[in-house]
């Protein structure tokens, strides 16, 4: 069966331990409703994203990308990551700074165990104090077969636009 979405090939250990750093990375972000940290329709969210983004005449980026970032327990944002518009207004959100990425394989209700489990350790290993920390949906469910499951990639800012890692 030919594969009918955008994810890309996803490989844990290409990700997993990886620094990403991002000077002003374009992302188109859907505003959208959490319910005490729970995104409410993702699929929907996504659709009406990637529908705006054909409006406004966006391509997507490669590798392709959906992230969500919380902004508090009840607000939060899908981003799509998308090539240099040459523009910037609502609803572009340009991210900057260096994050650490840790793979999850398996539920997504296992994402807040492994998201505690990540903030102690940088908390241990470098002395971050409650980082941010955005979640990379690296599959969709239409791949998850031929993946073994979800994939998400928890990215840790570890350290601030100004400043390099480590």
């Amino acid at each position: 069966m030919p594969k009918t979405c955008p994810c890309p090939p996803f490989d844990r250990a290409e990700w997993d331990g990886r620094t990403i750093a991002w000077k002003a990375k374009p992302f188109f972000r859907e505003k959208v409703g959490l319910v005490f940290g729970v995104l409410v329709d993702i699929p929907g969210s996504i659709r009406a994203a990637h529908a705006a983004i054909r409006r406004a005449g966006f391509r997507l980026a490669d590798p392709y990308q959906v992230i969500e970032r919380h902004r508090n327990p009840f607000a939060g944002d899908i981003l799509i990551a998308i090539e240099e518009p040459g523009r910037d207004a609502d609803p572009i959100l340009r991210i900057s700074g260096a994050f650490l990425a840790h793979v999850h394989l398996g539920p997504y209700g296992g994402l807040g165990r492994a998201r505690r489990a990540l903030r102690d350790r940088i908390r241990i290993e470098q002395g971050i104090q409650s980082p941010e920390i955005l979640f990379w949906y690296a599959n969709c469910p239409a791949c998850w077969g031929s993946a073994g499951g979800p994939a998400t990639v928890l990215l840790v800012r570890i350290a601030s636009p100004e400043a390099p890692p480590g």
